[in-house]
């Protein structure tokens, strides 16, 4: 039987931040059909600017000014999301989130904002781990996540990582931290 490890979360804004731009831009890729798009239309913009397909002047110019705008206005709206769910949690004090303890059963989650009973998960249940810049992302399903942000552990990241891999299994841990440094 290994040793427990105790996590107060302290989250802030930045660290939520980055866990938002990892989930949606790399994890999901959701920039993915945004970007395709906005090709598709300055290709078809660039198609009736050299004449390939008949269009009028403000149908090329339309349709560029889309291709370019669909990225922005794309990002944008998902930042303004980021920003209203960092100041609805107050995260800016980075406040006691939760308590996590993880051992050899699994992860007992305490809520650190209100009194309620702990959650306890086996290792079983939970969905995958990914460790990005610093942090871990300990998912319960595909679209929750807990965040484990480094340094706050009883032990090095290190460690962390090391006890959720070796729980959960190297099938369901992805660490891009590695796959950066190649």
């Amino acid at each position: 039987m290994t040793e427990p490890i105790h996590i107060p979360v302290h989250l802030d804004a930045r660290c939520f931040r980055r866990y938002c731009a990892f989930d949606a831009l790399i994890r999901q890729r959701r920039w993915y059909w945004p970007l395709l798009l906005s090709m598709a239309l300055i290709t078809a913009s660039l198609a009736g600017l050299f004449g390939w397909l008949p269009m009028s002047d403000g149908i090329k110019g339309l349709l560029m000014g889309l291709g370019l705008a669909v990225p922005m206005v794309n990002l944008g709206l998902y930042a303004i999301q980021v920003e209203a769910q960092v100041a609805g949690q107050h995260l800016k004090d980075a406040p006691l989130v939760y308590t996590l303890r993880l051992d050899d059963d699994g992860v007992q989650i305490t809520n650190g904002q209100k009194e309620e009973p702990p959650v306890s998960l086996s290792w079983n249940g939970l969905w995958a781990a990914f460790r990005h810049r610093g942090d871990i992302y300990l998912y319960v399903r595909p679209e929750r996540a807990l965040i484990l942000p480094g340094g706050q552990a009883s032990v090095s990241t290190d460690g962390v990582w090391a006890f959720i891999r070796a729980h959960l299994g190297p099938e369901k841990c992805f660490d891009r931290q590695k796959a950066r440094a190649r």
